[in-house]
């Protein structure tokens, strides 16, 4: 896909564009509310939950695609788990099942990451640029390679083309929907759907100059 395809196609559906802003549009068809906040930079402790997720994951040596698989969730739901969100009780079960812990563990660390979540401002220094290359041949970082303005909660930054784009790995994708295809360390770009077995990530925002 050309970076003047790529433009028109952040440029039409989903998103309202003026010189400073990007407003994103969702589909009617999609029925729900997304609200991207624009905030200060926010950083939690990592929970012991999270920490059991990560580690049990690296034993196993899966992808958080294959991770959330096994537990039986999206993988948008299983990354915000390790990311310090709190699953809800109904998961509780598979989590432990996974993890080879009680339910009642579980419990008991979902309310200790609760009680841990408070967060801590620090100053305003966007969101974490993962990735840079073209709209067909992305590399993705394990570490970040800088930083992009706006932060936006709950996205990192990519630098395709020469522009940033911020991608929230937690939104599930909705049919027109502008997403990275990522598998081993690589992506792309794509309008969903697209048949792909790695993980989906969303684009929830682009600049155009």
């Amino acid at each position: 896909m050309s970076a003047d395809k790529l433009a028109a196609t952040i440029n039409s559906p989903l998103f309202r564009w003026n010189r400073w802003t990007a407003i994103l549009l969702l589909p009617s068809f999609a029925m729900c509310n997304i609200v991207l906040q624009i905030c200060q930079y926010r950083v939690r402790r990592m929970s012991r939950l999270s920490q059991m997720l990560l580690n049990e994951q690296a034993k196993r040596g899966l992808t958080d695609y294959k991770a959330a698989k096994e537990i039986g969730v999206l993988q948008q739901t299983y990354s915000s788990w390790k990311h310090g969100s709190v699953p809800r009780p109904n998961r509780y079960a598979a989590i432990a099942g996974w993890l080879g812990i009680s339910p009642d563990m579980v419990r008991e660390l979902a309310e200790e990451a609760g009680v841990s979540s408070a967060s801590t401002k620090l100053p305003n220094i966007g969101a974490p640029l993962m990735g840079r290359g073209s709209a067909t041949a992305l590399t993705l970082d394990k570490l970040p390679i800088g930083f992009a303005k706006p932060e936006i909660s709950g996205c990192y930054a990519v630098r395709i083309d020469g522009r940033n784009m911020w991608v929230n790995p937690n939104i599930t994708p909705a049919d027109g929907n502008t997403v990275i295809l990522r598998s081993d360390g690589q992506g792309r770009i794509a309008q969903w759907p697209v048949e792909h077995d790695g993980e989906v990530h969303v684009v929830v925002l682009a600049e155009m100059i």
